[in-house]
């Protein structure tokens, strides 16, 4: 059941993501501020709920992760570990793919 769970969490993380990519250069304009925040906030309920950011290995989801952190960043202080790591992960797993799919 947790399964189905963490499944249901990534695909609503995936669509979350898919919208903050098209908010953020509107934000980054200085448009769309209450919006981007809205998702901004649901995007993290989902990465830092129980951790989740931990079982999260999808390239793009984690691209557009920190794509977003980049842009808008959730509170450092509180949040620098778990920054820290999905920075390192999604490098980790780029490296990763990119030596898989070189071949």
């Amino acid at each position: 059941m947790k399964e189905n769970k963490d499944t249901n969490k990534l695909t609503k993380l995936r669509s979350l993501l898919r919208h903050m990519m098209i908010l953020i250069p509107y934000y980054d304009e200085g448009g769309k501020k209450e919006e981007t925040e809205f998702v901004f906030d649901q995007v993290c309920n989902i990465v830092f709920d129980n951790d989740m950011f931990l079982s999260i290995w999808d390239e793009s989801i984690l691209r557009q992760l920190t794509r977003t952190f980049e842009t808008i960043s959730p509170n450092k202080k509180l949040y620098f570990e778990e920054l820290a790591i999905i920075k390192e992960r999604d490098e980790t797993v780029g490296l990763i793919n990119d030596f898989f799919f070189s071949r």
